[in-house]
């Protein structure tokens, strides 16, 4: 039996409006998490649709990892997936699987996405600090609650807290270390840069590992952090948020970095000029 046809034209057009008024929103309210938290509900929706349309739902579970996982979702950041098997697949899952992922790009969603049992997740998080941190922050979009529910089980009987602390500190080490040099400095990527937003999430990943919580109020009550030092860093991690969202809508692209051509246009959102002030006329 074939899958019904899905409804590209009437489903980008919805995802294109729905986005457009949803940045409009943004740039008068300012507010940017609720922002990319709407924006990350918004592609939930979609994904589910055409997962149902393709005849998924009951076989195999799309996971929403990193960023999107955590239900933030800048405008033109990747839509990161992970597409969880019970078994190796079939040739003929395997097809539904193409048509479905050829699917979204049809729509206009850059997925970058992986196809994985459970063995084979435990196995990549084993060699990569990275695929084990993306891991640590995923929804079930659609699919078996089951099989997500073994996912997650297997996930935290294999978490060394010990070793991913360490592997963290090395991550973190490794990329400050490329980040030294004048134009670095002058041109800051907002998330990858020393005191930028990935600094920030390490925190919380550690902190999630460690087992004291993966957000700042968790910390505070733990006294990892003391309430104004709490307060202060959702102040920081808010403003460069809202930097980073700025950069993506102004250059309409996926943009980090606060580089000289943008940095006019940024300051504008902020409702800062850049033009001198006259001096004042000798009396």
């Amino acid at each position: 039996m074939n899958a019904p046809a899905l409804p590209f034209p009437e489903l980008r057009d919805e995802l294109i409006a729905h986005r457009a008024a949803l940045w409009a929103h943004y740039r008068d309210a300012r507010q940017p998490f609720p922002a990319l938290a709407a924006h990350a509900g918004l592609i939930d929706g979609i994904i589910a649709r055409v997962w149902q349309a393709q005849g998924l739902e009951a076989e195999v579970a799309v996971i929403a990892v990193g960023g999107y996982g955590r239900g933030e979702l800048y405008p033109h950041s990747d839509i990161d997936l992970l597409i969880l098997l019970p078994d190796e697949p079939v040739a003929a899952l395997e097809s539904r699987l193409e048509d479905t992922i050829s699917a979204f790009w049809d729509l206009g969603l850059e997925v970058g996405h992986s196809v994985r049992t459970i063995d084979q997740c435990l196995e990549e998080a084993d060699r990569d600090v990275t695929v084990e941190t993306t891991l640590l922050e995923q929804r079930l979009i659609a699919g078996p609650d089951a099989l997500h529910a073994r996912l997650l089980a297997a996930l935290e009987r294999r978490l060394d807290p010990v070793a991913f602390f360490e592997a963290k500190l090395l991550e973190q080490q490794q990329r400050h270390n490329k980040s030294f040099g004048v134009a670095n400095n002058l041109e800051p990527n907002v998330k990858e840069s020393p005191g930028g937003l990935r600094d920030i999430q390490t925190i919380l990943w550690i902190g999630h590992a460690l087992g004291l919580g993966d957000n700042w109020n968790a910390l505070a009550k733990r006294a990892i952090l003391t309430r104004a030092e709490s307060r202060l860093i959702r102040h920081a991690e808010r403003q460069l948020a809202r930097i980073r969202l700025d950069l993506h809508l102004i250059a309409n692209r996926r943009e980090d970095r606060l580089v000289f051509d943008l940095q006019q246009q940024a300051a504008a959102e902020w409702g800062w000029s850049t033009r001198r002030r006259s001096a004042p006329a000798s009396s």
